[in-house]
């Protein structure tokens, strides 16, 4: 006579208009960000330094700069950002390549940031 599993008796409304309201705002800013880069490149640079280089995302209108991620490579988040004007390419200083994971995206004039994508190596 216990009944089990996801029944609509036992659904919150309010609950679940906030878990549908918060999905369509990040649905409707994904889908106003722009494209990511379509290839992140990363290469060591004099010794200690990281040089990352991009190319122009598919769909490259209104692009406002670039968001640079970096993290640990033992973290499970991203831990810093730099953000840098309409270069296709940065240099890194003292960060070294072996002890991070790195990734572009593209952000618009508006600060709409689209989805990071993860450098690749590149030998020199």
């Amino acid at each position: 006579g216990t009944q089990y599993g996801d029944l609509p008796e036992f659904i919150s409304e309010p609950y679940l208009q906030n878990v549908t309201k918060a999905a369509a705002a990040i649905l409707g800013s994904m889908a106003l960000s722009p494209a990511p880069p379509t290839e992140v490149n990363i290469q060591r640079h004099n010794g200690y330094s990281t040089k990352l280089s991009w190319d122009l995302p598919s769909s490259s209108h209104n692009i406002g700069g670039y968001a640079i991620f970096i993290r640990e490579s033992t973290s499970p988040v991203w831990q810093k950002q730099v953000n840098v004007s309409n270069h296709l390419e940065y240099i890194l200083k003292n960060i070294n390549i072996d002890n991070y994971l790195f990734a572009v995206a593209a952000f618009d004039s508006e600060g709409n940031v689209g989805l990071p994508k993860y450098a690749t190596f590149q030998s020199q």
